[in-house]
């Protein structure tokens, strides 16, 4: 699922199976393995910062990367929404947000 999921993929709190997909799709996004780079979107800031604390990590390792800028952090449905819009739009016009 993950590298057909070019659109993106928004992870909601979960556990070992969640962040294994997390880091999978990381993966990915760090070395453009599948030739796009496509957002990360985290539900839930209070469990993805603290409960389970991998975004901190993530950002960190993506810093000076390309997919930096596609990874978010919300509590906010209708954020996600936006982001994935913007991305799609972005992408539909033949560019990158």
């Amino acid at each position: 699922m993950l590298t057909i999921a070019r659109g993106g993929i928004v992870y909601a709190p979960g556990s070992a199976g969640t962040i294994q997909e997390i880091f999978q799709d990381a993966c990915q996004n760090h070395y453009n393995t599948v030739g796009v780079i496509s957002p990360m979107i985290f539900l839930g800031r209070e469990f993805w910062t603290r409960t389970r604390p991998v975004y901190p990590l993530l950002a960190q390792l993506a810093e000076g990367q390309e997919y930096a800028r596609y990874l978010g952090i919300t509590d906010s449905v209708e954020e996600v929404i936006q982001a994935l819009e913007a991305y799609d739009q972005g992408h539909a016009a033949g560019g990158k947000t």
